[in-house]
């Protein structure tokens, strides 16, 4: 079972994070956002239920896939935006808790970074701001080891490009 705060009000974690009462009442968390491709890897309705937590379900295969309804940034990122700014707890996860959830949170912290006109007035904005969302995930949840054709994935959502050299760093941080 993995869980780890990655930013103030953000959670990464795996399926048993997701679906154990105590972890979900220990650290508050109020929202989750699965991003898993199997049914069960998503907390059971009667727990979310029973708990007080919303959940949203994002249902994508480890690896490349689209999002014609765009609903990563119509409504997954709101979500976490909101609780974010509720000052709630949310947890992102997937099955293992290393790649697409780590994704997801890269791909909405460079979404957020973004939307900030004191960073998007430099002409490097988006490398400096995928620098900094890659190096925040991998710093606060260890196992994070986002697959580049899932980040790949998550970065189209926001009509971004998966930087070249990604693939040789991906390479030396997770030991492949």
């Amino acid at each position: 079972m993995v869980i780890s705060e990655v930013r103030k009000h953000m959670y990464l974690g795996d399926a048993q994070a997701a679906q154990s009462p105590d972890i979900l009442r220990k650290y508050s968390i109020y929202g989750i956002v699965s991003a898993v491709d199997w049914i069960q890897s998503v907390p059971p309705t009667k727990l979310c239920i029973a708990l007080g937590v919303q959940r949203i379900i994002y249902p994508i295969p480890d690896g490349l896939f689209v999002d014609p309804g765009n609903e990563l940034v119509e409504h997954v990122f709101p979500l976490i935006k909101e609780y974010e700014d509720a000052k709630e707890n949310v947890l992102i996860h997937c099955y293992k808790g290393r790649s697409r959830s780590a994704s997801l949170a890269i791909t909405y912290i460079i979404w957020r970074l973004l939307q900030d006109p004191e960073i998007t007035r430099f002409p490097d904005a988006y490398a400096s701001a995928f620098g900094a969302a890659l190096e925040l995930v991998m710093n606060q949840h260890s196992i994070a080891c986002p697959h580049p054709q899932t980040l790949r994935s998550f970065l189209a959502c926001i009509e971004r490009e998966l930087p070249i050299h990604y693939s040789d760093l991906y390479a030396t941080m997770c030991h492949h």
